[in-house]
């Protein structure tokens, strides 16, 4: 028997064992880095998502038109139920037109609003009141026609 007093002896470990021992440790530590790196960018995408559409910008007439700028002006008109934005061509400009149903049928007013927020003048039209589709969830109200017209 040996007495309470006496370590017990390991063998001493090689250099080879010992970059074994290093790596065998380290391999855990990095994978639960990668783990948790992955996760929080997985968070911070999800987080972020809502802004990925902010990012679409147009250019029209030289100026930079963000859909949801515009989506923020017309959402602004309580009266205005639906609408949808046209981009096209005319000329050798770009055009941004906008048909609202309007309860009001009123343009002038959101004429006079986006030309003072965008610093643009846009052609306002009003339609009838459920003649523009109706979209679930993300819907698609803006149109660049500008592509579809483009010829060299």
């Amino acid at each position: 028997m040996s007495s309470s007093n006496e370590a017990i002896k390991t063998p001493p470990l090689g250099k080879e064992e010992l970059v074994d021992l290093a790596h065998s440790l380290r391999r855990p530590r990095t994978l639960f880095n990668f783990i948790l790196t992955s996760i929080v960018t997985i968070l911070t995408l999800i987080a972020l998502f809502p802004l990925f559409s902010v990012l679409y910008m147009l250019i029209v007439r030289g100026v930079n038109v963000f859909p949801s700028s515009v989506e923020q002006i017309l959402r602004a008109f309580p009266e205005i139920v639906e609408y949808r934005v046209t981009i096209t061509k005319q000329g050798s400009l770009d055009a941004l037109s906008v048909e609202i149903e309007d309860r009001l049928s009123d343009a002038d007013r959101v004429v006079r609003e986006l030309q003072i927020r965008l610093g643009l003048k846009v052609d306002v039209r009003c339609v009838p009141l459920g003649s523009l589709p109706r979209f679930e969830g993300k819907g698609r109200r803006f149109h660049d026609q500008r592509l579809a017209n483009y010829q060299i």
